[in-house]
């Protein structure tokens, strides 16, 4: 029996091994329909690492079968490309991602709508909504239909954007800051 046990424990120790030290997978962020093909989406995705660390972070612009747009940084990279801040206010809470490549820069704005109490059975909801901002001076959006998002681990991976109002405490996913009568949301959430 002694040697039943010690068999078990070494046997439980090499899959404990085994799966402690399992390579890295990629997780998906965010993702949201932008059209009325299921095949129309944009989607950002990461790598999180054994140590808790993130990086690979890639954002995909998918519409009409073919990939429009992708922006990726790299594990490491500096400076760092994807950066996220984010905020509570009457309206809800905002979390935002601003990116660039050498052609357009990008906002994705994704707003949380708390459920209006003056409206019966009311529950709230979600709006998404990625600005995109050519080289050249114009812009559109491109509205979410269904969204998935991670904004927890968002906030992990990506660096603080300091260009936010509210600076570092922008960045805090557990201790947000609330906009001021300033601050206004993107008109395309409103």
């Amino acid at each position: 029996m002694k040697d039943h046990t010690r068999w078990t424990s070494a046997l439980m120790l090499s899959v404990i091994w085994t799966n402690s030290a399992t390579a890295a997978e990629q997780d998906r962020l965010f993702m949201c329909s932008v059209g009325q093909s299921a095949s129309d989406y944009i989607s950002l995705d990461a790598t999180m690492y054994d140590d808790g660390t993130w990086g690979g972070l890639r954002f995909t612009i998918k519409r009409t079968g073919s990939v429009e747009a992708t922006v990726v940084e790299p594990a490491g990279a500096d400076p760092r490309v994807f950066f996220f801040s984010n905020s509570e206010g009457p309206e809800g809470y905002l979390a935002q991602v601003r990116f660039a490549d050498e052609d357009r820069s990008y906002l994705l704005s994704m707003l949380d709508v708390p459920a209006d109490p003056s409206e019966d059975g009311d529950l709230g909801g979600r709006r998404g909504v990625l600005t995109v901002t050519e080289a050249s001076g114009p812009s559109y959006d491109l509205p979410c239909g269904e969204m998935e998002e991670k904004i927890g681990y968002m906030s992990q991976a990506m660096a603080c954007d300091m260009s936010n109002p509210n600076g570092l405490a922008g960045c805090d996913f557990d201790k947000r800051p609330t906009r001021t009568q300033g601050e206004s949301i993107p008109q395309s959430l409103r």
